[in-house]
């Protein structure tokens, strides 16, 4: 029996639309597509990638296989291409860097963009395979005008792999600094099949010069970093990066890859070392986080935004021709030494119907609707254990638990019961916080499909993917009384057509 062989397209605008309608129809069917967190039209969503600001607007896309889950045998790998006014509400511009020349015929994979000289600069990676199926990957620019036209450089700025590394290189993070001078960090593999990232110098987007890998105090610290970023917040320099390969330690490093980061000295061609003052912290303590990519606005807010999936896990989604979402986009702040992520302010344009709840009411059940805040403040002086249902069905046979264990004051998120099951070989139960005070306060976002928990005003996040089967939704509190002192709920809706394609 011969094997079918794959049709690739390099342009989506040569796809039958035929197919475009298949998919079309298949995604339409889901019962989970999310209100007000960025979703693909169809296929496969990963990376957030060339997040910016440009041309009076910001500019978010990501990795996009449209055709993943189609029933042709066909290939197709790009970027999609979003803008925003508020980072709330996205007009999807379709199809944005394509795999349209010979130096991404594997796919045009991760990067990241920069506003320079009245266009949007695209730094990313064009992945191929010779005929001996061998990876050789380029690192490409291409920029965006503000008639939305993107154009390619004729030449890659780097091809090939520095010697000492395996094939493993991608994903170039850009920035400029106040000297004028263009940074990239690249993620890397050793030969000896150990993670780290390159810092690559231009003093004009042209001659991209390698300097030397970022040196940090971790050593063997995984067998790929992935998606480098790199930012400076009250003089420190922030390295961000998503390590594979790290093994369980206690309650870290639970998912299958990690996201996590270092803060140290400032980066430069005249310092590589950063010279960390404390041990990589993990990011984000959900289910579902990875990749994430942040950009600086007009304001001075540095925000940053993620992928809520992981590689090579299964999502029930993938029934209905389409997986991934992105994170809601999040404020980072720099204080005592941790990143402190926050929801960005232009969330509460989107809050609707707020009520003030009691613990009696909640105690006895409240209804809600698929997309809600929830904002509770605790003063659990007894330091009591306490339980925290949502997206409960009327049965209460299927709800996602946020559980206060006092006697070691932690704080975990259990989706054993949240629906549908998925990536269950991973664990249900998280350790979200330890070591709480007795006031504790959630700021929880529930979508259709996902939740996510920012603890005291932002010191841990968890982000995860549920996967509710009933439209039927309640929240219940089991504890004792006078835990919960102050409980705010609002709908959160958002009215727009985010899916979209041109």
């Amino acid at each position: 029996m011969m094997e079918e062989v794959t049709e690739k397209y390099f342009k989506y605008e040569q796809i039958p639309i035929e197919i475009k309608e298949e998919m079309k129809e298949k995604v339409s069917r889901s019962p989970f597509r999310q209100s007000f967190h960025v979703e693909a039209p169809s296929g496969y969503l990963n990376d957030p990638n060339g997040f910016s600001f440009y041309n009076g607007k910001i500019h978010l896309f990501y990795q996009w296989t449209p055709f993943k889950y189609s029933e042709a045998n066909i290939w197709y790998q790009g970027w999609h291409h979003l803008v925003s006014e508020d980072l709330i509400c996205w007009e999807s511009l379709g199809p944005g860097v394509e795999p349209d020349t010979d130096y991404e015929t594997h796919g045009s994979y991760s990067g990241s963009g920069l506003s320079v000289d009245g266009e949007l600069l695209l730094f990313y990676t064009g992945n191929t395979r010779n005929e001996l199926s061998q990876r050789i990957p380029y690192q490409i620019i291409a920029t965006l005008d503000t008639e939305g036209k993107i154009t390619k450089r004729d030449f890659p700025e780097i091809t090939g792999v520095p010697d000492g590394y395996t094939d493993h290189f991608r994903d170039p993070k850009i920035w400029q600094t106040d000297t004028g001078d263009f940074y990239a960090l690249i993620g890397i593999q050793r030969q000896n099949k150990t993670g780290a990232a390159l810092m690559v110098h231009s003093s004009n987007t042209y001659n991209w010069e390698i300097l030397s890998e970022v040196k940090t105090n971790l050593i063997e610290f995984g067998y790929m970093w992935e998606c480098p970023d790199y930012f400076e917040l009250e003089g420190q320099g922030i390295f961000i990066f998503s390590p594979q390969g790290l093994t369980p330690e206690g309650p870290n490093y639970q998912n299958i890859y990690q996201t996590g980061y270092l803060i140290g000295d400032k980066l430069s061609k005249d310092n590589l070392y950063l010279n960390e003052k404390s041990s990589f912290k993990e990011l984000d303590q959900g289910f579902d986080f990875y990749a994430p990519q942040s950009t600086q606005l007009p304001d001075g807010r540095r925000i940053v935004i993620g992928w809520m999936g992981l590689p090579e896990s299964v999502y029930p989604t993938e029934n209905f021709g389409y997986c991934g979402c992105l994170t809601m986009p999040r404020e980072l702040t720099l204080v005592d030494g941790d990143l402190i992520q926050k929801p960005i302010e232009e969330i509460k344009n989107y809050r609707k119907n707020q009520k003030e709840f009691s613990q009696a009411d909640l105690s006895s059940g409240i209804e809600t609707e698929a997309a809600f805040e929830l904002m509770i403040q605790t003063n659990n002086s007894s330091n009591s254990d306490f339980v925290l249902d949502l997206c409960c069905n009327k049965e209460y046979t299927e709800y996602t638990r946020i559980e206060y264990i006092s006697d070691k004051k932690e704080l975990w998120l259990d989706r054993k019961f949240s629906g549908t099951p998925f990536a269950t070989e991973f664990g249900t139960r998280r350790l979200l916080a330890e070591d709480l005070g007795e006031e504790i306060h959630l700021d929880i976002f529930i979508d259709t499909s996902s939740i996510e928990i920012f603890i005291d005003h932002g010191k841990t996040v968890a982000s995860s993917r549920i996967f509710p089967t009933t439209d039927s939704r309640h929240v219940f509190f089991v504890g004792k009384e006078e835990t919960l002192c102050k409980i705010d709920y609002w709908n959160i809706d958002v009215k727009e057509n985010r899916y979209a394609v041109n």
